[in-house]
């Protein structure tokens, strides 16, 4: 689980990290967000570094230049 800055609970499933993903706690992590399910007045955010649209996200970050549509 991961809690941002407004303290709000993300969730990064198993299945939507990368097989490789170790992360320590304090770590910056870069996610999209793929489902909001709100329950009791309380957001549960589903995170995903898996999706295809984060990779293009990440590219659109670091290459400017590339406009997905």
């Amino acid at each position: 689980m991961i809690v941002d800055d407004e303290n709000n609970e993300l969730i990064l499933p198993k299945k939507e990290q990368i097989r490789s993903d170790f992360f320590k706690k304090g770590d910056t992590v870069k996610a999209i967000i793929k489902e909001v399910d709100i329950r009791n007045s309380n957001p549960k955010i589903i995170l995903s570094r898996t999706d295809p649209s984060f990779l293009a996200k990440l590219l659109e970050l670091e290459v400017p230049e590339i406009l997905m549509v």
